[in-house]
Parts: structure tokens; C-alpha cells; sequence
């Protein structure tokens, strides 16, 4: 998954989504206070998308194995706390 990232003000909100968003019932999306805290909110969403899907089809995420996938995610949300 190679999308782009869209940040964009909504009202007093940021929302954070792909370059390929229809709307909010079909695409995700998330909001923060700002800008980092959207991305970070759309990152981790997407990561819980990811497990999910892996548990429900109990297959390898992008061909790694369960083991890589929580290096993975760990090493993204280590990244994130200083954005925050």
C-alpha cells in the first residue's frame, strides 16, 4: 500500500486520509486537534485494520509472518510518539 497521505482542515478538526478516499462510510479516515495527531490517529487505525484481517484470515499480512507484523507496528508506533 503505497498511498499518499491527505491532511486537511475540517471545521476545527484535521482530518488525516489516502489519496483514494470516497467518504467516510466506504474509506478510512481520522481526525485529531492537528495535523500529527490525525496522521497518527489514520496510521494506527490502519494498522488495526491490518491485524484484523490477518487474525480473520489467519494469513501472512503482505507475505510477513505474525512475528514480523508486531516488529512492524511496534517500530511505526515508536516513530509516531515523537510527532505527537
Amino acid at each position: 500500500m503505497n498511498k499518499s497521505v491527505i491532511i486537511k482542515k475540517d471545521g476545527n478538526m484535521w482530518c488525516a486520509h489516502r489519496d483514494d478516499f470516497l467518504n467516510l462510510q466506504e474509506s478510512v479516515a481520522e481526525f485529531g486537534k492537528n495535523e500529527s495527531e490525525a496522521l497518527h490517529n489514520l496510521l494506527n487505525a490502519e494498522m488495526d485494520i491490518g491485524r484484523n484481517k490477518m487474525l480473520k484470515n489467519r494469513t501472512d499480512h503482505d507475505g510477513q509472518s505474525a512475528e514480523e507484523w508486531r516488529k512492524r507496528e511496534a517500530r511505526v508506533k515508536e516513530a509516531l510518539k515523537g510527532l505527537i
